[in-house]
């Protein structure tokens, strides 16, 4: 017994990539490190800069460097560089592992030291 060929369909059509950038909004610019840092409340500056100062003090007390450190809490080294500058957002669990390898508690990375005078 002999099948029949299907007839065939044409093909659709898509639209091309560059014609989908082309009818779509402008992408929205970029905004670097520094404009985001500067966007930042009072408090929550505060508290990036705190814990900056505080895990910077911690690993120059326990005489790590950066990639020492970055290698025994599982992250990048620029992560840990840029945690210092007050640059990037530590998550929870980023948080305890840098407490657990510098033997300190995630409390004492986050206090805000309050100028005595």
């Amino acid at each position: 017994m002999l099948v029949a060929p299907l007839p065939s369909l044409p093909r659709p059509t898509l639209p091309s990539p560059s014609g989908l950038l082309a009818s779509s909004a402008a992408p929205r610019p970029r905004r670097s490190r520094s404009a985001w840092r500067t966007t930042l409340a009072p408090p929550e500056r505060a508290q990036f800069d705190a814990l900056a100062s505080n895990l910077k003090a911690a690993r120059a007390r326990r005489r790590c460097s950066q990639r020492a450190l970055a290698t025994v809490c599982g992250v990048n080294a620029s992560h840990i560089a840029m945690l210092e500058r007050g640059l990037e957002n530590a998550t929870v669990l980023t948080l305890l592992r840098l407490a657990h390898a510098l033997r300190t508690s995630p409390a004492a990375l986050l206090a805000v030291r309050r100028p005595r005078g």
